[in-house]
C-alpha cells in the first residue's frame, strides 16, 4: 500500500497535463473509495458477527495481489 500512495500522483500526472494541485485532487476519489469499502466491510462484518470470514477472504485477496506484483513475468 505504501507504493500506491507514493506513486499514485505520478501515475495520474502521466495520464494528462494537470497542475500539482489538480493531480492531488484527482487522488481523492481513490482514497475515498478505499475508505468507504473499508468502513462498509467493517460494518457488515460487525453486524453479521463473522469477522474471521471477512479477514480470511480479504487477506487471501491481498495475498494474491501481492503475489501478482512479486511475480517475475514479462509485461
Amino acid at each position: 500500500m505504501l507504493g500506491y500512495s507514493t506513486f499514485l500522483p505520478t501515475i495520474i500526472d502521466d495520464l494528462g497535463s494537470w497542475s500539482t494541485a489538480e493531480v492531488q485532487l484527482l487522488t481523492v476519489p481513490c482514497y475515498f473509495l478505499g475508505a468507504a469499502a473499508y468502513m462498509s466491510m467493517a460494518f457488515v462484518s460487525d453486524r453479521l458477527r463473522m469477522r474471521g470470514v471477512f479477514c480470511v477472504v480479504f487477506g487471501t485477496i491481498s495475498a494474491v495481489g501481492y503475489a501478482v506484483l512479486l511475480s517475475d513475468s514479462a509485461p
